[in-house]
Order: C-alpha cells, then structure tokens, then sequence
C-alpha cells in the first residue's frame, strides 16, 4: 500500500510504497492496482511517476501520457 504520494514537479509524481502491515507469504502475493489523485501542483499532460519502496534502494519510473 502506498504510503505517500507527492509531487516532485509539475510533470513529476513519487509514490512511495511501504511494507505490508499483514503477515504475507507467496500464496498471498497477486497483482493489484490502486488509483490516486494527483497532487496539487501537477499541471502537466505528461506525467513521470517515480516509484518507491521503503525497503529497496531502488527507484523505477514510469512516463504516462
């Protein structure tokens, strides 16, 4: 579950997701989606999302038009 969603510019969007607070294992495990609002301040047609997770260095990013 998403823990923030801010917006970085007016063509960019972070989304942070944190650590499930359920007890998961693999059978639990299946694609979800989930809808937001954008944040005040993003203005732009296209839009870079740049996702998060707490737990991971890493962040993926993703251009919708």
């Amino acid at each position: 579950m998403a823990s923030s969603i801010e917006a970085a510019e007016d063509d960019r969007v972070s989304v942070t997701f944190g650590p499930s607070p359920n007890d998961p294992c693999s059978a639990d495990m299946a694609p979800t989606t989930q809808e937001f609002d954008l944040p005040a301040g993003v203005t732009s047609d296209r839009i870079t999302v740049e996702i998060r997770f707490e737990e991971w260095p890493e962040v993926y990013t993703v251009t919708l038009d």
